[in-house]
């Protein structure tokens, strides 16, 4: 409604019965109000259960103001839970062993960290190291059983709701349709919504995990400003192959939606700060990462097969070499500094190469973006 009245949206836009999943209010002075060990709102008082061994909470509370709540619904198998989100001012707090008391990891250091992020991809470049990895493989596995769930969902709608389906399976239109859902139906439907719900919860801790390992490596942190959501989008020029066949609109839209490669760079963005650094985005169309060569100061545009470079003889993979250029940029970011990267090259291909050796030797799936097999036959 607010975006509407400022000028922002185009139309409101209301939610259908069960979709409202969170509540929140404007402060804690008012309204929905956090006090104590409770949740306070218009005169009804929900007792908030708190772990005692929980460093973190205890910190943030003690440390930092409570801004205002937030109540969140989350579906399990055995139905819904409610949870209450406290939005805190200030930093959050180190996280610490509940054991121990001492940081769970030691601080990041004060050096230049570069990041090539793809659609399902992140690779990473730094003094001590390189990184070359998959976003999030372990969605697969939750993505084939979310689509066996959905079958059956679909197979148990249509078996309650006959009147609704024309003879050719399609669903009626153009009349009101009531429909019909058994109790089967609702246990099915909450196990498919706890399989978002852990999805969910896999893929953000998987991405903080890569986060925390791109601070190890230094704290500022260079990435190319891309706009994945564009690459999301169908492509509007229809064009034809060499087959004359007429090629697929579709583009990246499942792998950035698989993958979150943007909630990544979020992450990193929002800890950085956090470690005494900063996440410098690169100007994508001047900088042309994966088109440089410092080596003999040229631009050659490689097509999306071409996984692997040569860089003065010697064969390097091509995400890790652009991670390489964006961390060795210049202070105005539209170019790599040649100087620095003569300087760091050896360094960056002693770690390259012992890296991909690991990779090749692995028992463990790679991806076929990563080039792999021009290492082996090399």
């Amino acid at each position: 409604m607010s975006s509407l009245l400022y000028g922002k949206g185009k139309k409101v836009r209301f939610k259908k019965f069960g979709q409202l999943e969170s509540l929140e209010g404007k402060s804690n002075a008012t309204g929905m109000r956090f006090k104590g060990d409770r949740l306070e709102w218009n005169g009804l008082v929900l007792p908030v259960t708190i772990r005692a061994n929980d460093l973190f909470v205890q910190e943030s509370l003690s440390l930092h103001r409570v801004k205002y709540c937030r109540i969140v619904r989350k579906a399990f198998k055995g139905g819904n839970q409610y949870f209450l989100q406290l939005v805190l001012e200030g930093i959050a707090p180190v996280k610490r062993n509940n054991n121990t008391g001492m940081p769970r990891r030691k601080p990041a250091p004060n050096a230049e960290v570069g990041i090539d992020i793809g659609t399902s991809t992140v690779a990473v470049a730094g003094d001590d190291g390189v990184i070359l990895k998959e976003l999030f493989p372990e969605g697969a596995s939750y993505d084939h059983a979310i689509h066996l769930l959905q079958r059956k969902l679909d197979r148990s709608r249509r078996a309650t709701n006959p009147a609704n389906f024309n003879v050719d399976g399609t669903v009626k239109r153009g009349v009101k349709l009531t429909w019909v859902r058994s109790g089967n139906y609702m246990k099915i439907m909450f196990r498919l919504k706890d399989l978002y719900r852990r999805r969910a919860v896999g893929l953000k801790e998987a991405h903080n995990k890569t986060a925390n390992a791109i601070l190890a490596l230094g704290n500022q942190v260079y990435v190319e400003d891309m706009d994945l959501r564009a690459l999301m989008k169908r492509a509007k020029e229809t064009t034809v192959n060499k087959n004359g066949r007429f090629n697929r609109k579709k583009r990246y839209g499942k792998s950035i939606g698989y993958h979150a490669p943007a909630m990544l760079v979020g992450i990193v963005k929002q800890k950085a700060p956090q470690e005494g650094g900063a996440l410098y985005e690169v100007d994508t169309f001047k900088f042309r990462a994966s088109q440089y060569n410092h080596i003999n100061d040229t631009y050659i545009k490689k097509t999306r097969d071409e996984r692997t470079t040569l860089v003065g003889g010697q064969l390097v993979q091509r995400d890790l070499y652009s991670a390489f250029l964006l961390k060795n940029s210049q202070p105005t970011r539209n170019e790599t500094d040649r100087t620095k990267c003569s300087t760091t090259f050896a360094t960056f291909m002693a770690h390259h190469d012992t890296f991909i050796q690991t990779l090749c030797q692995s028992t463990e799936r790679q991806s076929c973006n990563f080039g792999l097999r021009d290492f082996q036959l090399a």
